[in-house]
């Protein structure tokens, strides 16, 4: 759903749509999981949303593509939104809900995950690519890094939940660029400062 929202709506657009996944682990948690939140707190919600929309916005304009439908656009990147919203508050609902241990959980969705990417990997790529062509050092690095980071995301879901998920999030994006304005030379945008702004206020209204 995502590459076909990407396929028919500008950046823009798409980020818009897509940071609705907020408020909708909102809504969902107070359905599913019984969780009442103050009116401060989704105004803290609403901020963090328009942040992290503000921070994903470059100023580079997109060409518009010939044939877009922006009808499908919106309405695959609200499902995505909705989808990812809804997988995370289930896995929050499960993991708080039953005995078995966090990482028994990680192990079965991990094994689900690699059927699919094996299939995927056997449908799309031609005979002559191996399955680990192109692994080095730095490809072994990174998959240790997502590892450790689902990991991780699966704790602070079991202790925490998925709203300080999002928030944690949105502070990871200021982090990120605050760390690649040094190193890389990054030059943030006015927007993105002020999504940053906005983000850090949020969270501190969140924690009120």
């Amino acid at each position: 759903m995502i590459y076909v929202a990407l396929e028919n709506l500008e950046a823009t657009t798409f980020q818009v749509g897509y940071q609705s996944k907020v408020i909708t682990t909102a809504v969902l948690s107070v359905w599913m999981l019984d969780r009442s939140l103050t009116w401060l707190k989704w105004a803290s919600l609403v901020l963090l949303t328009a942040g992290i929309i503000c921070t994903q916005i470059t100023n580079k304009a997109s060409a518009p593509t010939v044939g877009n439908n922006v009808t499908l656009g919106i309405t695959a990147v609200l499902i995505s939104a909705f989808c990812s919203a809804f997988a995370g508050v289930y896995f929050e609902k499960i993991l708080k809900g039953t005995n078995p241990s966090v990482w028994m959980r990680n192990a079965q969705l991990a094994f689900f995950s690699m059927i699919v990417g094996i299939v995927m990997f056997l449908i799309k790529e031609p005979p002559t690519i191996r399955f680990f062509q192109g692994y080095d050092l730095m490809v072994l690095s990174l998959i240790l890094i997502q590892a450790a980071g689902g990991l991780i995301i699966a704790v602070v879901v079991k202790y925490a939940d998925n709203i300080l998920k999002g928030f944690a999030t949105a502070i990871s994006i200021v982090l990120c660029g605050l760390l690649s304005s040094f190193l890389m030379g990054f030059e943030p945008s006015l927007l993105f400062i002020v999504g940053s702004g906005m983000a850090i206020a949020a969270t501190m209204m969140y924690s009120m």
